[in-house]
């Protein structure tokens, strides 16, 4: 879906990015053609962060051009178990290469699929929690590359005060993050970071 906005047909159409980019690192198993050529001959590569050698790179890149670290972003309206292997092919590779990340919950697009239970204010607010304790389950958080603040795995929220109709009202926001501080059972306590307007 970051190719094309429509995830069944790649077109000229439908193209989702502005630039082409260059694959020349990433394994072969990790691209497919697309119905885009290039001038000089030859058609275009998408890849996905799916695959294990994507990642693999993009961490490697980390650390040779010392970037320290990276926020995975979940969107609260995908699947958990989607999500979570990626998790933790990000956690394997920031281990390997010594980086650091932390999940970020994007609830930006949380609207779009009510039908998911997770459009709106104490709906948005319990798939999150759900998201974050199935990451605590599986190990994600604590892997020492994930990033830490105040002792505590640090968890980010973009989209706080985008749109408070659509989103998290102030109220949903303090809740949640109160359930973060104090209030959720003591393993699954973090420090919190918003991605606000």
């Amino acid at each position: 879906m970051h190719w094309s906005f429509d995830p069944s047909v790649l077109n000229v159409a439908n193209i989702h990015v502005e630039m082409w980019p260059d694959l020349a690192e990433y394994p072969p198993t990790a691209t497919q053609i697309t119905p885009f050529s290039y001038g000089g001959g030859g058609y275009g590569y998408a890849y996905t962060s799916m695959a294990d050698g994507v990642v693999d790179a993009h961490f490697r890149w980390m650390q040779e051009y010392k970037v320290k670290g990276a926020f995975l972003q979940w969107f609260v309206i995908e699947p958990t178990s989607y999500r979570l292997s990626i998790a933790n092919t990000v956690k394997a590779k920031a281990e390997k290469y010594g980086r650091k990340f932390v999940l970020e919950f994007d609830i930006s697009g949380s609207k779009v699929h009510p039908e998911l239970g997770c459009s709106t204010g104490p709906l948005l607010v319990d798939c999150i929690k759900t998201r974050w304790m199935a990451a605590v389950d599986a190990g994600i958080t604590g892997s020492t590359a994930y990033q830490t603040f105040n002792g505590k795995p640090l968890v980010a929220i973009f989209g706080i005060g985008l749109n408070t109709q659509d989103h998290l009202t102030a109220v949903d926001a303090a809740n949640l993050i109160a359930w973060f501080k104090t209030g959720a059972p003591a393993q699954y306590r973090a420090s919190t970071m918003g991605g606000v307007a």
